[in-house]
């Protein structure tokens, strides 16, 4: 979808931090040459994800840092036995180790039960 894509690279371009101001749906579909209704649902789409926020009556955000989208999606690998509790386990442990060294995470690879180091560290 248009929206969501622009809106991504906005937040990217611009280097916007949580909670920065984006552009309301009127300019934005106005800037697209789409309908308000298409502006809007792309919103409720990058929501659902945490990537923005919104409320009645105010303008839509930078969505915050959430640990909410990843309890989810866990939460529905272990409802329809796509991951164990143990991989959940593993998952959990190497965010830890690798929030506690100070490197991103590879998040999808603990899924399968691997962990893919960085290339820049042993």
């Amino acid at each position: 979808m248009a929206v969501i894509q622009h809106v991504q690279n906005v937040i990217q371009r611009g280097n916007l931090a949580a909670g920065a101001a984006l552009p309301s749906e009127v300019p934005l579909s106005r800037d697209l040459g789409i309908s308000r209704g298409m502006v809007r649902e792309g919103y409720r789409t990058l929501a659902a994800t945490g990537a923005v926020e919104l409320g009645n009556g105010r303008v839509p955000r930078v969505g915050s840092l959430s640990a909410r989208p990843v309890a989810n999606m866990l939460r529905h690998g272990l409802d329809t036995r796509q991951v164990s509790p143990l991989h959940v386990l593993h998952f959990w442990r190497a965010i830890e180790v690798q929030v506690a060294w100070g490197l991103e995470v590879a998040v999808l690879p603990f899924m399968c039960g691997t962990c893919a180091p960085r290339p820049d560290r042993p």
